[in-house]
Order: C-alpha cells, then structure tokens, then sequence
C-alpha cells in the first residue's frame, strides 16, 4: 500500500496501524461515491432525466466528508 506521511493523518489515525488502511478504505469510499454522484448526474442529463435530491444529499455528503477527512489539523 502508499506510504502515508505520518503528520498527514489524525493523531487517533496515526496511534494504530491498522486504522491508517482503514482511514485509506474510507477515503477512497468517499471519493468513489463523490464522483460515481457527478457521473451519474451527467449520465441522466444526457437522457433527460432529473436527479433525485437524495443522490445529490448524498453525494454532498460524502464530498464533505471527504474534505473533513484530508483537510489539514493543526497541531
């Protein structure tokens, strides 16, 4: 797997080894579903068809979730 740099990742992260590959499961789950929500979105513009408000909320809330995740703390 990626070497992580350690001051990257929170300090409850950092104390475990296995949670930095579950940080990383997460992250990328995330991520995932932030772009699987846009792709869908354009695949059903292109046919004319809305997106539902719950797909959009919930692909909010995984972009937000994701920026909580990787944004820097200070320490």
């Amino acid at each position: 797997m990626m070497e992580v740099p350690q001051q990257a990742l929170p300090e409850p992260v950092v104390s475990s080894p296995k949670a930095v590959s579950i940080y990383m499961v997460v992250v990328v789950a995330l991520a995932l579903l932030g772009v699987l929500t846009v792709l869908g979105g354009v695949v059903l513009a292109w046919v004319d068809k809305t997106l539902p408000e719950s797909v959009i909320v919930l692909g909010s809330v995984a972009v937000g979730a994701l920026a909580g995740m990787v944004a820097p703390t200070v320490r």
